[in-house]
């Protein structure tokens, strides 16, 4: 088995899949369901983290040191959103915008 699609506790996940950042709060950044946008090192829930995709921009270190979280895993207020957040969205965005374009090769692009 591959990690390109597969389906997780029937979630679709995988680099191939398609999807937008499952932030609460209505992000529409364009993601994959890959490790890249996991919340934590591994797909699904475990002790430190959740089963949720959210782009870099909602990506935080995981309390203690350890792999990246969503900002609820992180024991952040997901409803409380900084300038910095903000400014990262947007370069996130940008970028998004930037690569559009290009063609994707095994599911990532370049």
């Amino acid at each position: 088995m591959g990690y390109g699609s597969f389906d997780l506790d029937g979630k679709p996940a995988g680099y191939n899949v398609a999807a937008t950042c499952e932030h609460p709060h209505g992000c529409t950044a364009t993601i994959d369901r890959g490790l890249a946008y996991a919340c934590g090192d591994m797909h699904g829930a475990d002790e430190r983290s959740c089963d949720r995709y959210v782009c870099t921009a909602h990506l935080y270190p995981a309390p203690g040191g350890g792999p990246y979280v969503c900002a609820a895993c992180a024991g952040l207020d997901e409803n409380t959103v900084t300038a910095a957040d903000e400014a990262s969205r947007e370069r996130v965005f940008a970028l998004d915008r930037l690569f559009a374009d290009l063609p994707v090769q095994q599911g990532r692009r370049p």
